[in-house]
């Protein structure tokens, strides 16, 4: 980040913090890591922040409000690990250990000037829970972080750094995907229902890798833009199919 850049961002964060008790820092994510959602600010006041990895189940402004409505009830007990959003959910506040708090948290590590500080991560409750929530209270490993596996390596050259999948709240939940098209060299539908029958609300963008945590879908990468593949939900063997663009 050039000087000018990184101060004017401390500026912005400084003044953040002074009116609103904390700045809410979103990371987009890419296909080494899904998006996240962290405060800077809190620490000074109550002694550790608060991150929100992955939870695509809600969209950008909404992690933004959770991570606030979160912070203010942590304002008024630091000690409480639960809290209700309204429309949204309880969520879950655990440990996160350092090796997940360094590589996310940079811009807070970099506002402190500080090696590590303590973090919470927010949790989704069941009802909300989504496949790129990692559970950050255990350290982060290649072999048990699932959709944030890349976080701290290099991707295998057949995957795009940018590249997208298009899905719906059902595969994010655990379902299995029944259809894949590849429209660009970056972009992808996957879909567990047809997708013909997938509305707006369900819809969700996020990483390509995302959904790589299940083996079974590798043979996507291999299509080429417009090609698409159909399996039936009680079976793993893919046939070649073509979608209309629509």
């Amino acid at each position: 980040m050039k000087r000018e850049t990184r101060d004017q961002m401390l500026t912005t964060i400084r003044s953040n913090i002074e009116r609103h008790g904390l700045h809410v820092y979103l990371v987009s994510g890419n296909a080494q890591s899904p998006q996240y959602t962290y405060s800077i600010g809190l620490f000074q006041s109550i002694g550790f922040e608060i991150v929100l990895a992955g939870a695509s189940f809600f969209s950008t402004s909404e992690q933004h409000v959770i991570v606030n409505k979160v912070a203010e009830a942590l304002r008024t007990d630091p000690c409480r690990r639960g809290v209700s959003v309204v429309g949204m959910g309880v969520f879950r506040l655990n440990h996160c250990e350092s090796s997940w708090a360094t590589e996310l948290l940079l811009g807070a590590i970099d506002f402190y000037d500080r090696v590590e500080i303590p973090v919470l991560q927010i949790i989704p409750d069941e009802e909300h829970l989504t496949i790129d929530v990692p559970d950050m209270g255990l350290p982060w490993s290649f072999e048990e972080s699932g959709a944030w596996q890349w976080l701290k390596g290099d991707l295998p050259v057949v995957i795009p750094i940018n590249g997208v999948a298009i899905t719906n709240l059902g595969v994010l939940q655990g379902e299995m995907v029944i259809e894949v098209v590849r429209w660009e060299a970056n972009e992808w539908e996957a879909f567990s229902i047809p997708g013909t029958e997938v509305t707006r609300e369900q819809s969700r963008q996020v990483p390509i890798t995302t959904l790589l945590i299940d083996d079974s879908l590798l043979p996507i990468l291999g299509l080429i833009p417009g090609e698409g593949l159909r399996r039936d939900s009680q079976e793993l063997i893919w046939t070649k199919w073509e979608r209309q663009n629509e």
